[in-house]
């Protein structure tokens, strides 16, 4: 891991961007030749299209990283480009990066340059070369594998125990104020089909935010994005995997936050596209005795049903926290678009998202979290 003597300006046309991001490639992976362009879907930032239509990419805020990924065609790896333009959260994000990946919780960072930062990535599956890079990748097929999932949910707590200097309690969460002022930017348009208002959904918040001040909630050192394709496997032929050869990408978002955090953001990515033997909650009380043994450094046996049941409630409010979010984000952009502009996909998203946030809510699916 080095610097390199570079500053690339993203907020322009795309191809601008591709041919500054080609030549830093070409510095830290100089036996690339061919590669595949793929831009990974985040709320961070958005692809789109100016009034020449060059494809140029915008944050959503001025603060938010903005990410392209290239992939090597041969190997099905990635090199992760994250552009950050305050100075100070990236010097924080290179100094992170260099415990995560010494400590084997990260594939490892590959270089910084001067608005940015490289990382690596070793997908969970190998992509056919017949696959253009305007297909999406094939399913994780490691995901069919129980024994997999629960080194993932070991390995996170290794890392929410290894990377917290000193856990410490508190009921607040700046989740709350980020769905406040996302409810409060747009006016209560009525919705249509299945789509909540967004006074309900204000009303929603408070009523969860009133839950979550009963619970003593655990602050650790979190990820913040723990979705699926920021898991890394490094060796996808072992049949028996090791603690070691999971890791985890894309933390761009890494900061302390409540420790059911990221176990709620992988778990309702689980639940959306994983097997379906996730959803019985013998599954997910074993799952969550992996995650304490590794974050308490203990034996499986050892971790008792109370401490299950702790993070259980905690896992249980942040996945209600997470859904309100994303659904809240949908609802709004849906009441923002005029008839014309409406996005079918995002409103289809958005209500199965609350369908979803209201199953858990009540417990109707057997997700006992």
């Amino acid at each position: 891991m080095y610097l390199v003597d570079l500053r690339i300006e993203w907020e322009q046309e795309r191809v601008l961007v591709d041919a500054a991001v080609a030549r830093l490639i070409k510095q830290v992976r100089p036996k690339w030749k061919r590669r595949d362009m793929i831009i990974e879907t985040s709320t961070n930032y958005n692809l789109i299209n100016n009034n020449n239509s060059h494809d140029k990419i915008t944050t959503n805020n001025n603060n938010s990283p903005a990410k392209i990924a290239y992939s090597d065609t041969d190997t099905a790896n990635k090199l992760i480009v994250t552009f950050c333009e305050d100075e100070e959260r990236l010097k924080y994000l290179v100094k992170t990066l260099k415990k995560l990946s010494k400590r084997r919780f990260s594939d490892g960072l590959v270089a910084w340059f001067h608005n940015g930062l490289v990382e690596e990535y070793r997908p969970q599956h190998k992509r056919p070369r017949a696959l253009s890079s305007q297909q999406q990748p094939q399913a994780l097929s490691n995901l069919q594998n129980p024994e997999f999932l629960n080194v993932v949910s070991n390995q996170l707590g290794r890392m929410h125990r290894e990377m917290t200097h000193q856990p410490r309690n508190y009921v607040q969460s700046p989740q709350f104020e980020n769905i406040r002022s996302i409810l409060y930017s747009g006016a209560d348009v009525e919705q249509t089909g299945v789509l909540p208002t967004v006074y309900s959904l204000r009303m929603e918040l408070a009523e969860l935010e009133a839950r979550c001040s009963q619970v003593c909630m655990v602050t650790v050192f979190a990820h913040n994005n723990l979705i699926l394709r920021n898991i890394s496997v490094k060796n996808t032929q072992n049949p028996g995997l090791e603690n070691e050869e999971v890791g985890f990408v894309g933390w761009e978002n890494c900061a302390q936050n409540w420790q059911g955090w990221d176990l709620a953001v992988l778990m309702i990515d689980l639940v959306l596209s994983g097997p379906e033997f996730f959803t019985e909650n013998g599954f997910q009380s074993e799952w969550l005795r992996g995650y304490l043994a590794g974050y308490n450094k203990s034996n499986p046996s050892q971790v008792t049903d109370l401490q299950i049941n702790n993070l259980t409630s905690q896992v249980h409010l942040c996945c209600l926290l997470y859904l309100l979010r994303e659904v809240s984000t949908g609802v709004v952009m849906a009441g923002t678009k005029t008839l014309h502009q409406k996005d079918d996909k995002i409103e289809d998203m958005t209500a199965k998202l609350f369908s979803l946030y209201r199953q858990i809510k009540y417990n109707v699916i057997g997700i006992n979290i």
